[in-house]
């Protein structure tokens, strides 16, 4: 057992080389969102992120707006949803570039006014190094194979997004 003083001790010469502030490690990739970031230091390597939280308070919408920055930043992502449909996904991805809700655009003038705007989110996102599924009933070897999957991809992927880990199936109810 070391006494955090050792540790600090020796991770001393480590952190000035880096020219770090705070005296955190920020190898991780950032989020995108300042706060979340200066905590974390951004997303590590091999890190597990838990998001909890009552319903309805914008877990989801956080996985996103996360996955859409790191991806706009060139850093592939995976977003696993076992809730919504690929299209909301992307929906939710094009209302994140517009900086608007679809529903918002509930009239002509707004629609018009909004074209650009939804033919830059259309191309912005069409871009996007993001690959997104639907997958109802997903179980832990299913996440694994799709996980390997997009790794294997040419860029592979950074970071996988898993919505709604709750929803997951037995593994054991689906062998046959």
């Amino acid at each position: 057992l070391r006494s955090a003083r050792d540790v600090l001790d020796a991770m001393q010469e480590d952190i000035l080389a880096k020219g770090l502030e705070e005296g955190f490690d920020r190898d991780g990739l950032p989020t995108g969102l300042a706060d979340l970031d200066r905590l974390l230091g951004g997303l590590k390597p091999g890190g597990l992120y838990v998001i909890g939280a009552a319903t309805h308070v914008g877990k989801s919408q956080l996985k996103l707006q996360i996955a859409y920055n790191l991806a706009s930043a060139g850093h592939p992502c995976a977003y696993l949803s076992l809730e919504m449909s690929e299209k909301q996904v992307v929906n939710n991805l094009m209302e994140i570039r517009m900086n608007t809700r679809f529903s918002m655009l509930d009239t002509l003038n707004r629609r018009l006014a909004a074209e650009n705007k939804i033919i830059d989110a259309f191309g912005f996102v069409s871009d996007l190094p993001i690959l997104v599924t639907e997958h109802p009933g997903l179980t832990i070897p299913v996440l694994r194979s799709l996980a390997m999957q997009a790794s294997l991809r040419p860029g592979g992927i950074r970071v996988l997004f898993l919505d709604y880990s709750q929803l997951m199936g037995d593994a054991f109810r689906y062998r046959g």
